[in-house]
């Protein structure tokens, strides 16, 4: 199991060093294959797991189709995120949001999941889920400006609301409790070597759009 994890964070670490390139440099064709790189990360999330059983299935499932209805509900009111457009960087869309959208959620729960459980596994679920909900906030800090300048979507007064960030705690924060309930134990290397290209990837590529 421990090679197989060593396996997929090492494609990870291509994956992500070869995405900084592309998008430092606007290679639009591998910009163009950011759905991919998605769909991949999560697969290796999935297969990285000590053992791929009913409660990770249904968990998947329900988060998916929770989080897609979210953002379903959020680009066609404006509510709870604020008025937001997707693109077509994410590809094929149905109601306006991207069919991947659900994943990317699902690939960020189990990431920040793991890595809370591997270094505060002693405390609290309430410490818990809040402090895994608390990381994936942070994340779309840095997630947000780079998305809006590749185009993966925009804001309609071009400006982040702040509301966006408090439902995107609620969301998480929702979504990481039922988490625990339906999926008592999620630990890999590959999620945590995961989470931690994320903040590596978006950190450095904010960083170079300061720069500019």
């Amino acid at each position: 199991m421990r090679n197989k994890q060593y396996i997929f964070s090492g494609i990870m670490i291509v994956l992500y060093t070869v995405g900084v390139y592309a998008f430092a440099t606007e290679w639009q064709t591998v910009i163009n294959l950011t759905p991919l790189q998605l769909i991949i990360s999560t697969v290796i999330l999935l297969l990285a797991h000590s053992q791929i059983d009913s409660a990770l299935i249904k968990f998947s499932i329900t988060a998916y189709f929770i989080s897609f209805i979210a953002e379903c509900i959020g680009v066609n009111t404006g509510f709870p995120f604020g008025a937001y457009t997707y693109h077509e960087v994410l590809g094929y869309k149905i109601l306006e949001t991207p069919l991947l959208i659900g994943i990317n959620w699902l690939m960020l729960l189990l990431a920040s999941r793991s890595v809370v459980e591997r270094f505060f596994r002693n405390r609290s679920l309430l410490f818990q889920t809040f402090l895994a909900a608390l990381i994936m906030v942070g994340l779309d800090f840095l997630i947000e400006p780079i998305a809006v300048q590749y185009k993966f979507w925009t804001w309609a007064d071009s400006e982040i609301p702040w509301n966006n960030y408090v439902s995107w705690f609620i969301l998480a924060f929702g979504l990481h409790y039922l988490q625990r309930k339906m999926l008592p134990v999620y630990s890999n290397l590959s999620a945590d070597v995961l989470l931690l290209l994320q903040v590596l990837f978006f950190g450095t590529l904010n960083l170079i759009l300061l720069n500019y």
